[in-house]
């Protein structure tokens, strides 16, 4: 077996990991506009185009902040959502505590303007996502990221009128201030959204024979997308080996549909666990039919 993946590993050291599909698997948007708002005497204040958003919860009005970012999907063309992820880089969470605590929400209005935005006159939070434990960070120098499941929310809004406002409050009293990096800088939020290719049908048709294209992105940190293309309905294995030939995850294992479709695999093995910085194998067996592609972690 480990002379059958390194034959393999030899062969596709040689191939390009910038031969990637041109059907893009997902589509990327920073913030149009992004800030917080301060409570108690800074209430009429806008803390628009800073380089850092705050999320702080007080007892005290006067040191609660709460962040808005909006997002401009008009030009999203597919009427689905596969997946939409959201993701922060945190500079610092200095709460009094161990754990730094925000609450997302929807909002009522999505017309507010970055320049203008303040305390008074942000919108209203209008319905409850899900709350988020950030961890405690003194260091400046040790940027965490943050990766957060809005899929039904992003689909909800595509559906709608494409303008997404995420809302972030702490409305505990404890003494908590997490700092993100806000669109003016090189680590802005960003908003993944995943395109089922069952979406484009008018524009792919079944195709004749079985491929494994090559992941994206690659070399990858948090996760990575791989797609694959069957000619029928039919029993699809895809699993991931570490170089040395040992399996780590099984990301597909079961009857799927002709077609060409995409897998998520976020840098872990079968128990949950973080794999280390590597050159890992995703091989896909369908019938007589194995491919396999080189996948590179970087953490």
């Amino acid at each position: 077996m480990k002379s059958f993946f390194t034959a393999i590993f030899l062969h596709v050291m040689f191939f390009s990991i910038m031969s990637i599909s041109h059907l893009a698997a997902e589509e990327y948007y920073k913030p149009v506009a992004d800030a917080y708002v301060r409570g108690g005497e800074n209430a009429d204040v806008n803390h628009g185009a800073e380089e850092l958003l705050r999320v702080r919860g007080s007892n005290s009005e006067d040191n609660r902040r709460k962040v808005y970012m909006k997002f401009d999907l008009t030009e999203f063309s597919f009427a689905d959502v596969g997946y939409a992820t959201l993701w922060l880089t945190v500079d610092r969470a200095v709460g009094g505590g161990n754990i730094d605590r925000a609450d997302f929400y929807t909002v009522s209005d999505d017309s507010w303007e970055e320049s203008e935005i303040t305390w008074n006159n942000a919108p209203a939070p209008e319905r409850f996502l899900f709350s988020v434990n950030f961890q405690r960070q003194i260091s400046t120098n040790e940027d965490i990221v943050y990766e957060l499941d809005v899929s039904e929310y992003i689909a909800e809004e595509v559906a709608d009128d494409k303008i997404v406002t995420i809302y972030m409050y702490d409305d505990s009293l404890a003494d908590t201030d997490t700092r993100i990096f806000s669109r003016e800088t090189v680590n802005p939020p960003e908003l993944e959204i995943g395109i089922p290719y069952s979406v484009k049908a008018n524009s792919i048709k079944t195709p004749d024979n079985v491929a494994l294209i090559q992941n994206y992105p690659n070399p990858f940190n948090a996760s990575t997308l791989i797609t694959y293309t069957i000619p029928k309905r039919e029993m699809v294995c895809i699993d991931v080996y570490s170089i040395l030939g040992r399996k780590i995850k099984s990301l597909v294992n079961g009857i799927e549909p002709a077609g060409t479709r995409v897998v998520k695999w976020d840098g872990k093995d079968d128990n949950n666990m973080n794999m280390p910085t590597g050159i890992y194998l995703a091989r896909l067996q369908f019938e007589d039919t194995v491919k396999t592609i080189k996948l590179l972690l970087s953490k």
